[in-house]
């Protein structure tokens, strides 16, 4: 019960399947790939704790460790999130943090050491997230939230300087699947 990788290369499908150390437990993950590095990012479940932890699995040089982003009380919406690269290659990472009601986003500035902002405080949940890039490293964090029985809510949120800046894009009821690009 871990979690495995295929990769491709050279026109095919590795022959065999890469296991990544310390991942039983695992609801969801995302991937990215630099190079010849691998991130990992997955919520896993300890086994007799009632917590989540949002890890991070990086493969440098032939090995694989996992690093600890934060941790989760069991009720929390531990699926919401998702791992990008900023221009320096560096993994950011947004998630919903349902403990202390906030968005959050991180950067990886070194090995188990993360850079962590608040986004947005005023949430009520969060029920889909997407981080993407615009020019020189600027993330974005798109988000469906919603406000206690109201209708959902599409924000976008931003740096302006040091500062997050927080648009409503859409609201309406049932929301369900959004997607967005940036150019």
């Amino acid at each position: 019960n871990s979690i495995c990788l295929k990769y491709y290369l050279n026109d095919s499908w590795s022959s065999s399947t890469i296991e990544i150390p310390g991942t039983g437990h695992v609801r969801i993950l995302k991937c990215v790939v630099d190079g010849d590095k691998v991130y990992v990012l997955f919520s896993q479940k300890i086994n007799s704790i009632s917590e989540w932890h949002l890890k991070l699995a990086v493969y440098i040089a032939g090995t694989w460790h996992n690093e600890h982003v934060v941790t989760f009380d069991e009720d929390t919406t531990h699926w919401c999130f998702d791992l990008r690269l900023d221009t320096s290659n560096r993994p950011c990472i947004a998630y919903w943090d349902r403990t202390d009601s906030a968005l959050m986003f991180s950067r990886r500035v070194s090995m188990n050491n993360f850079v962590t902002e608040i986004v947005d405080d005023q949430l009520f949940g969060c029920s889909w997230l997407k981080l993407g890039f615009l020019q020189t490293d600027i993330p974005v964090v798109g988000y469906v939230t919603s406000q206690a029985r109201a209708s959902e809510i599409v924000k976008v949120a931003h740096t302006l300087g040091a500062n997050w800046g927080i648009e409503t894009i859409y609201t309406a009821d049932n929301i369900r699947t959004i997607d967005m690009a940036l150019n």
